[in-house]
């Protein structure tokens, strides 16, 4: 059964910091947004992929920032981000090890990410690429210009260098966003193409002699025993219940706006469900429940308060 394509709460965090670091009206770009307020406190679980992009598209209009996806891309915490996913890219022996790792580890932060690495028909290069996320047709310039820094620095963090790519390809036509980034002054850039993707010489890409990278893993191992973070559902039913943890505590989690924010009519919503045998109230439910049970540990939390917290109009249904 198809799944919507999410991506962990946690990859919006970027965005969210440079909202308020700017003065931004943060709260009500992500009402505007459909995204969850629970982000502001750093929550935990996934969200509709489309949502975060969808974010973009609104920033750069309402906010007047055509270069957001850049701006944001030239603060983040590229380590941070990786997570849990670093112990294991550290394990690897070269640098295109590295990439071709992540690509496939990636669908633990963001369930349809398309990265991939391909090599020069003369092998002299190889090339680092992404492609848009399938069924995605909103914030596409942000998130490419975002994307781009992103892949730049990871092979940067790897080989612990402020390397400079020397060629570049880009999916935009909009060649005006990107006349103040610094990275494009030095280094050759196609427009218009199929897939973002960076070019690294294959003398580079083929090995790996940085003693810092390999520390990184040192600094990780007293943290081994730490519970692996859950990995985004691959069915519909699933991946909604994901989404519906996160957003439960919203205003409204009625099937209409939980059919708006994943990308679907309400029809269909409930057809799809009903081929697993599962109805929406049944899958809230279960979000309720999976969410009370943190919050009735604390003891200073009350029952009434809880289950108002969790969308209960009346507490007695919660009890």
């Amino acid at each position: 059964m198809e799944n919507i394509a999410l991506i962990h709460a946690s990859q919006t965090l970027p965005f969210i910091e440079y909202l308020e670091q700017n003065g931004c009206p943060t709260e009500s770009l992500l009402q505007k947004g459909r995204l969850p307020l629970a982000l502001l406190d750093h929550a935990d679980g996934f969200l509709p992929e489309k949502q975060l992009w969808k974010l973009l598209d609104i920033v750069a209009d309402d906010e007047g920032l055509k270069d957001y996806g850049l701006q944001v891309g030239k603060g983040i915490d590229i380590q941070g981000l990786l997570g849990g996913l670093v112990s294991r890219l550290t394990q690897q022996p070269t640098l295109h090890s590295v990439l071709d790792t992540f690509c496939q580890l990636v669908k633990e932060e963001s369930s349809d990410a398309q990265f991939w690495i391909s090599t020069s028909v003369d092998g002299k290069h190889h090339w680092f690429c992404r492609g848009v996320v399938p069924g995605i047709q909103v914030g596409q310039r942000e998130a490419e210009q975002y994307t781009l820094l992103f892949m730049v620095e990871l092979i940067r963090l790897v080989t612990c260098s402020n390397w400079q790519p020397q060629r570049i390809h880009l999916q935009t036509n909009d060649m005006i966003a990107y006349k103040d980034c610094e990275l494009l002054n030095y280094c050759d850039v196609d427009f218009g193409q199929t897939r973002t993707a960076i070019e690294i010489p294959a003398y580079i890409a083929n090995s790996l002699d940085n003693p810092a990278w390999y520390n990184i893993q040192s600094t990780l191992e007293t943290n081994m025993d730490a519970p692996k973070l859950k990995e985004p559902a691959k069915d519909f039913a699933g991946s909604l219940s994901q989404v519906l943890e996160l957003y439960i505590q919203e205003a409204s989690t009625d099937i209409n706006t939980a059919a708006e924010i994943v990308g679907v009519s309400a029809r269909t919503l409930q057809r799809r469900l009903a081929k697993e045998g599962l109805g929406y109230s049944q899958l809230v439910d279960k979000a309720r429940f999976k969410n009370s049970i943190p919050l009735l540990k604390d003891k200073n939390n009350k029952l009434i308060d809880v289950a108002y917290d969790l969308g209960y109009s009346d507490p007695a249904h919660f009890s």
